[in-house]
């Protein structure tokens, strides 16, 4: 997609960190925005917020992990600005920490039903319509590093954002046999400065300062802005994989994939993210 003002943008996750700052780029390029999000008052702080920017923006509260709501969101962005063209599948949620056996099937079931049921959903109610308008599009469905890299404590969160990454990839080459007009952008952030990551790095599993984890992690971290220009190019240019730390492709992924390759075991991580380690058993 080479134009982007006067078309249409969906952003899930819309009302703060990375959901708000591709809002935020989306109407300065001119788009008209739908920002979903379940934080009511967040929402009215957005519309604020970006009122008087180049294409208009409505708030709409959604629950990703609701299918009626996320078909609902569809009709309505239908009803006010037509059809939608770019549709980024960005809400999500973190933790819980510990072992994965010991996490309660409550925890496992909202956190499945917000970064996966909630990108299952978005995709089955917007991309029949995109593929009957006829029109260029391009769906974005945030990942993470965690989706390729898993480590210790974070099953759970590393779960769903492992086949969220395979659900991408197979959704992009569905999009080219469906005639190749709507673009698939798998977005794989590292650290990045938002809540979303201090609420991710400030527990830890045997109890490490808190603080200072989300210290060392946001060290490493950009900005949601800097992310969401990242995301446009990728639009622009029709990009499947987007990172954050470029560096991180040979430091982290590289020994990842090298020892899927060798069908070897990778060395345990003892030492995992921000001051979490564990003692060997």
């Amino acid at each position: 997609m080479k134009e982007l003002a006067g078309r249409t943008a969906v952003v899930t996750g819309g009302a703060s960190g990375i959901g708000r700052a591709m809002a935020r780029r989306f109407a300065g390029a001119g788009m008209n925005v739908v920002v979903a999000d379940v934080d009511i008052a967040q929402l009215d702080d957005v519309e604020a917020e970006l009122r008087g920017l180049r294409g208009e923006v409505v708030g709409v509260r959604t629950d990703v992990a609701q299918e009626d709501d996320l078909f609902a969101l569809a009709a309505l962005a239908q009803r006010r600005f037509g059809p939608v063209h770019v549709l980024c599948n960005n809400a999500g949620i973190g933790g819980p920490y510990g072992l994965l056996s010991e996490v309660p099937r409550g925890d496992w079931e909202r956190i499945l039903g917000v970064n996966l049921w909630g990108v299952i959903h978005g995709l089955r109610a917007f991309v029949p319509p995109m593929l009957a308008h006829g029109e260029e599009g391009h769906i974005v469905n945030t990942v993470s590093a965690s989706g390729l890299k898993p480590g210790p404590f974070v099953a759970p969160y590393a779960a769903t954002k492992h086949a969220l990454f395979g659900l991408t990839v197979a959704l992009y080459h569905e999009m080219a046999i469906e005639g190749g007009r709507i673009g698939v952008t798998a977005l794989c952030p590292g650290p990045v400065d938002t809540n979303a990551w201090k609420s991710i790095y400030d527990v830890s599993p045997n109890g490490s300062d808190g603080g200072a984890n989300v210290a060392r992690a946001l060290a490493a971290g950009i900005s949601a802005d800097a992310v969401a220009e990242l995301v446009e190019a990728a639009i622009r240019t029709r990009q499947l994989y987007v990172f954050t730390h470029e560096d991180w492709l040979d430091q982290v992924f590289g020994e990842h994939v090298t020892t899927i390759l060798d069908q070897r075991n990778p060395a345990p991580l003892l030492s995992y993210g921000a001051g979490h380690t564990v003692s060997p058993a």
